[in-house]
């Protein structure tokens, strides 16, 4: 209970019982009033500062001596007249207590898992070393691991693996409704929507938000630049008084429904310690001592979303790993898992639990590294040298800080590459829709072809990874290079950029656009996460915004953000749902967008394609293909599964009904589709409306030849040209065919790379991305071995040009956001 309101109900006690001496002659209770005063006197010795004790200490002592006396036989009258001065003394005191401001304030810590501490440590060091204003609390409370259906496994609680210099209560023996502490500060947003892991109920923020004046909340996780959709809304948000927010760029990727003034960008806690140890680094536990001495540390990381993304490349991934640092005497990995990446397994990919452990047993065994369970990763991280694992985890922003060097794994990779394995870093489907001249890669290069050879133009942005843009969609001599994750179109002329045309900023996350269409002198961007669809006039270089429709065709399907198939028709572009019938069309040269339902219970779309007076939509989830013809509204439907035609999910293997094709190829006989997760290439007759097996030279398996090649699809049409001929884009060898539509003829096209072109793609440790500022990827031209050797491409690690690069993304990156926590909480306190 904060110290005030314990004082002022301790003062109405002792109140009634001078009351009663007074009144009734009675002396009984004396000993009762002096007792009370006592412990009353030693609430005020510990709640205020030497100097705010000073105001009372002299009327304590003077009515404890007058109680004292008053246990002698003396004149009744005179007493009297002691219990009235004593009684308004205490008055006094009460008085002075209900306006006082400078009482400690009472601050409690509420972490559960010790290995999280660090996200609220360095606040309650301020607190704690601030005595003359401050009682801090540490209460690790009970945590339990959660089965697949969600019911509890086994609870804990990790009271006993806390620092030594930690002080820590005992949950069962503190009431916080009873203690109503000034502050309660916790890390945990999810109270009871988390799969794995769950707290105890009476700790959710929505009873917490009742036991004190302020609840804040400190994030467990750090950023490189980014922040997934998961963290920016969160159960706890709508009772937390505060969230703390690792720097004001992050603001933007809290949901709009969290109000601004909750969010306060004062850095992290996880940095401060991590800063800390970096500067005095710890002793090594004595069982390290000897595997350390003389050798580069690697601190691999596994994390939790990497292994749930693709949970058997992940395990194929540790092993390769493994494989690599077995019997090398100049490198030391220390392998650590994240604290709940076993429970996590459980819960959600039980049948992997089994080669895990075989993993983690080979690991130990064979003593191919140092297994890492220890609470305290920060002193791991000190002890270390480099960084390799996942990129999309807190443990990379701890790396960065201090300046070390960071290696991103591509869990897919498990292999050295082949000569051709540079296709994987640099095609994808889309640069080759509508044209073949240009490359735009995911490293954010721009390629032009000269003399059938592919070279090198200019970068496009500052950045070396991300994907920023897309394509290019050339119109009267310029290339127009349209952006994926970018908000601007870059102009291309005599191979340099000649101008950035700036979009209006409107978020800061990844996935800002999904496609770009040319419509006569026009440029259309179809946002993904981007709010308004963007159509750019070339002639007079203005800007459009369609605000308002994208909830017609952006839907979260899985968890994963997409959008409906859409073309251009005539002087319309069409857009449709990816999981209903809607459709929004939008003219192209007045922007007026209508929302229309084409009449079909199908599921959804996922590619379109134009044909005449008809537009062909490609399911996303089943096997009607629809031919709809907008100037009339008349639909005709086709089942398209044959028989032995089975989709299959690109990650996970198993049987599904979800993106059976690819984008179609048409002649005035069939429309040709191919296998986007299916198992055959397939033709349906526009006549008959009969689909059968049509059969080409391609594999219709998303299985690679190269683990270089991250398996995602078989491929689609990307254009028409002419006579019957079609380009096809094959994603499992990344490679462009034209295709015969009528003979089924599949022909490779080249695409050849000038001699210095890969020069450019093996830039080293660099700006990779606005997620992840610094560092460098792993890849077919920077491998694992290579840099186990020293012998990596490219530029060399630079420590102050790294750090330089993440602080800013991080408030108060000295390892003083801790401080600067506790100092605007005591602020907040006064206030109110």
């Amino acid at each position: 209970m904060a110290i005030k309101k314990r004082a002022l109900m301790m003062i109405k006690n002792i109140e009634l019982y001078l009351q009663h001496e007074i009144e009734t002659g009675d002396r009984a209770r004396l000993n009762s009033v002096y007792h009370d005063l006592t412990e009353l006197q030693e609430l005020y010795t510990e709640g205020l500062s030497k100097r705010r004790y000073t105001v009372y200490g002299e009327i304590f002592d003077g009515m404890l001596r007058a109680i004292d006396i008053m246990a002698e036989p003396e004149d009744f009258d005179a007493q009297g007249e002691t219990l009235h001065l004593c009684l308004e003394l205490l008055q006094f005191v009460k008085a002075e207590t209900e306006k006082e401001h400078y009482f400690k304030k009472e601050i409690v810590f509420l972490p559960y898992k010790a290995s999280m501490w660090d996200s609220l440590e360095s606040v309650w060091r301020t607190a704690e070393a601030d005595k003359e204003n401050c009682i801090a609390y540490v209460i690790p409370i009970p945590y339990a691991d959660r089965r697949h259906d969600t019911t509890v496994a086994a609870w804990h609680c990790d009271r006993d693996l806390f620092p030594n210099d930690v002080p820590v209560l005992n949950w069962e023996e503190y009431d916080l409704q009873e203690m109503q502490p000034d502050a309660i500060f916790i890390h945990n947003p999810y109270d009871n929507r988390n799969n794995v892991i769950t707290i105890d109920e009476k700790y959710y923020a929505e009873k917490l938000r009742l036991c004190t004046k302020l609840l804040v909340y400190c994030p467990y996780f750090v950023t490189s630049g980014g922040m997934g959709e998961g963290q920016g809304d969160c159960a706890i948000f709508p009772y937390v008084d505060y969230i703390i927010v690792q720097s004001e760029g992050l603001r933007n990727f809290y949901d709009p429904s969290v109000p601004r003034d909750k969010l306060i960008p004062l850095g992290s806690p996880k940095l401060d310690r991590v800063i800390r140890f970096c500067k005095n680094p710890p002793e090594p536990p004595d069982a390290w001592k000897q595997r350390i001495h003389g050798r580069k540390v690697y601190f691999y990381n596994t994390s939790i979303n990497g292994a749930l993304w693709d949970t058997a490349a992940f395990l194929k991934k540790m092993k390769y790993v493994f494989s690599l640092f077995s019997g090398r005497d100049d490198a030391c990995l220390i392998w650590r898992p994240h604290p709940l990446l076993s429970a996590s397994l459980s819960s959600m990919r039980e049948a992997a639990v089994p080669y895990y452990e075989k993993l983690k047993e080979i690991f130990i065994r064979n003593n191919i590294g140092i297994y890492d369970d220890t609470p305290d990763i920060e002193k791991t991280i000190a002890l270390s040298d480099v960084y390799v694992g996942d990129g999309a985890t807190s443990v990379t922003m701890l790396f960065a800080i201090v300046g070390k060097p960071m290696f991103i794994l591509d869990n897919n990779i498990h292999e050295l590459p082949g000569a051709d394995d540079w296709r994987g870093n640099m095609l994808t489907e889309a640069t080759f829709q509508g044209q073949d001249d240009w490359i735009v890669t995911p490293t954010n290069h721009l390629y032009h072809r000269q003399n059938g050879r592919y070279r090198y133009v200019c970068d496009l942005c500052d950045y070396h990874y991300g994907s920023y843009y897309l394509k290019v969609i050339e119109i009267d001599g310029k290339a127009y290079v349209c952006p994926a994750n970018a908000q601007d179109i870059l102009v291309v002329s005599n191979e340099k950029i000649e101008e950035r045309i700036e979009l209006k900023r409107e978020i800061d996350i990844w996935g800002a656009f999904a496609q770009a269409w040319q419509a006569g002198q026009y440029i259309f961007l179809i946002p993904l996460i981007y709010p308004a669809i963007v159509r750019y006039d070339t002639r007079t270089k203005r800007l459009s915004y369609v605000r308002g429709q994208n909830e017609v065709f952006v839907r979260n399907i899985h968890d994963e953000w997409c959008i409906g198939g859409s073309c251009v028709w005539r002087d319309e572009l069409l857009i449709a749902s990816p999981d209903s019938a809607d459709l929004l069309r939008v003219n192209v040269e007045t922007l007026k967008a209508e929302k229309e339902n084409i009449g079909s219970s199908n599921g959804g779309c996922a590619f379109m394609a134009a044909d005449g007076d008809d537009i062909w939509l490609i399911p996303r989830n089943g096997y009607d293909v629809l031919c709809w013809r907008p100037r009339t509204g008349r639909l005709r439907e086709y089942s398209a599964r044959p028989e032995g035609f089975q989709p299959h999910h690109y990650l996970y293997h198993f049987e599904c009904d979800y993106l059976p094709f690819g984008t179609p190829a048409l002649d005035d006989k069939y429309v040709y589709l191919p296998p986007y997760w299916g198992n055959q290439f397939l033709r349906l007759d526009k006549k008959t409306g009969i689909v059968e097996k049509w059969e080409t030279t391609l594999v219709p398996s998303n299985k690679t030849k190269s683990s270089y090649y991250a398996p995602f699809a078989i491929g689609g049409f990307v254009r028409d040209t002419g006579n019957g001929h079609w380009r096809f884009f094959y994603w499992p060898e990344r490679k462009l065919y034209d295709v015969d539509i009528r003979s089924a003829e599949c022909q490779e096209v080249p695409i050849i790379l000038a001699d210095d072109a890969l020069q450019h793609e093996a830039v080293g440790f660099t700006e990779q991305s606005e997620w992840l500022r610094y560092g460098c990827m792993e890849n077919a031209l920077h491998t694992l071995p290579e840099l186990l050797d020293g012998a990596l491409p490219g530029e060399a690690h630079d420590k102050e040009r790294q750090i330089r690069d993440y602080c800013e993304v991080a408030a108060n990156p000295d390892g003083t956001a801790g401080e600067k926590i506790y100092e605007f909480v005591i602020q907040k306190l006064i206030e109110k």
